[in-house]
């Protein structure tokens, strides 16, 4: 029970017994709501006191200590952490130079350090038509934010258990690569698109007419049956058997002489791997892993099936293929076909929810004291192999620029690291200034297109301020 009064409401209630706890908070305000809620979640630790004596029960002095676990919290201000409230309107201003530029119709950005939020807002609408406001818990499609949301912390858990190691072939995983133009690469080399993958593969072209991208009725139904049981989009479902005929794809796909090519192509081969050796599919092994023991409750794939469409930001207008608006559906299409869930893109989720997830990255793997991933394992991740060959990325993480232009404002460690997603999302924790930063928009909306945002550099703009804002 939670009492936003004076000490004196305690002589009100009826039954005390048949309560296990009490929580008085003193007054009925906006803050003491607000830490309240983190005091219960564990984000400090209580040591409060009754000031008076009530009745023969309550006494003076008597209280309860509770102890901080390690998740998060909100700041008192910003000055409290580092950071100059001042400076921080800037990021402001730029979100506000992006939504009358028409990159993004609304935005979500948390900002954050310590475990501390220093800055939570939500920006425009849904839509251009400006019917729908962006509100906190609403839910983006990630893209490939996914790669390090969903699938890392799958590996990660496979490599620090021993099940896995980073020098594995890829043909050691899939048997049927053995033959393949990959068959010698590893998990390293794939995972830092050090691979000679393509850039992508159009699997769903395969299921389509060529002339009018129509869904072919021999892959699809407009019912869900045993036969067609994947959800590729309203009234319109495919044959399981896809995920064979994207395999084999891949097996025969040709290598391309360039080193470095960004690929997503591997992760359709991780997720063949996990979901072949567990049988169950990519959401089943994430939520059971981190998701639900983490509280993580506003992340996960496939959102029609578990969250209120109305706080679902829609993605795009598709013309050709699906013909509809994508809402709650992911946009990419491979991961489309897969019905949704797939290792390089389907997930969705809000700003708070990413900003925990790289907090947890942050705090050695560690959230609200329970460890989901070793910090070694991490850093074994959060390497770049091959920055000698003048390639970036880590494996599976994406790294700092090694020259002038790149994926930051090239203002942070080297340590630092993050993903960007094709719809406008951004994540990036730097462990030097213990700092997470988490960019949502739906910039592809309505005509799936996203080259003003990627143009205008506003994301890493924004980074730049933010570093700006620094005190210290």
């Amino acid at each position: 029970m939670v009492l936003f009064s004076k000490p004196y409401s305690l002589d009100e209630i009826p039954n005390v017994s048949a309560l296990n706890q009490i929580v008085l908070s003193y007054q009925n305000s906006e803050i003491a709501q607000s830490k309240t809620a983190q005091l219960l979640f564990g984000a400090f630790a209580g040591s409060g006191r009754l000031p008076v004596d009530v009745n023969a029960y309550f006494k003076q002095g008597m209280g309860l200590e509770t102890r901080a676990l390690k998740t998060i919290s909100i700041a008192n201000t910003p000055e409290a952490e580092g950071f100059s409230s001042k400076k921080l309107t800037q990021v402001d201003s730029l979100v506000q130079i992006g939504l009358d530029s028409l990159l993004f119709p609304g935005a979500q950005i948390v900002i954050g350090r310590k475990g501390k939020i220093i800055y939570h807002k939500s920006f425009g609408y849904h839509s251009y038509e400006k019917r729908t406001k962006v509100k906190w818990d609403n839910l983006y499609d990630l893209a490939s934010v996914t790669k390090i949301a969903a699938t890392l912390p799958l590996l990660m858990n496979e490599v620090q258990n021993e099940k896995l190691e980073l020098s594995d072939a890829l043909s050691s995983l899939i048997p049927s690569l053995s033959d393949s133009e990959f068959a010698n690469q590893t998990l390293t080399t794939a995972l830092s698109h050090y691979g000679q993958f393509p850039a992508g593969i159009p699997f769903y072209k395969q299921t389509i007419d060529e002339d009018t991208f129509d869904p072919l009725e021999s892959y699809y139904a407009s019912e869900q049956s045993e036969k067609f049981p994947l959800q590729v989009a309203e009234d319109l479902y495919i044959k399981d058997e896809i995920r064979n005929l994207i395999l084999d794809q891949i097996a025969e796909a040709k290598a391309v002489p360039k080193a470095y090519t960004y690929s997503d192509v591997p992760y359709y081969l991780i997720q063949h791997y996990l979901e072949d050796k567990y049988q169950a599919n990519l959401e089943q092994l994430i939520t059971k892993f981190l998701y639900v023991p983490a509280g993580f409750k506003r992340i996960g794939y496939n959102p029609n099936k578990w969250y209120s469409k109305e706080k679902i930001v829609p993605t795009v207008l598709e013309e050709k293929f699906r013909k509809q608006k994508i809402q709650g559906y992911v946009h990419d299409k491979g991961a489309a076909i897969l019905g949704g869930i797939a290792a390089h893109a389907g997930l969705f989720s809000n700003s708070l929810e990413l900003y925990k997830l790289m907090h947890m990255y942050l705090n050695g793997g560690v959230y609200a004291e329970k460890e989901y991933i070793k910090a070694e394992t991490i850093d074994e991740f959060n390497t770049c192999y091959f920055c000698d060959q003048g390639v970036r990325r880590g494996v599976g993480f994406d790294k700092p620029q090694l020259e002038d232009s790149g994926p930051t404002c090239g203002c942070v460690s080297s340590e630092s690291f993050g993903h960007s997603g094709f719809t406008g999302t951004y994540v990036w924790a730097d462990p030097e200034k213990e700092l997470v930063y988490v960019f949502l928009s739906n910039a592809i909306y309505p005509e799936g297109k996203n080259e003003s945002l990627l143009r205008s550099n506003l994301r890493t703009r924004i980074q730049q301020a933010i570093y700006d804002a620094i005190l210290e």
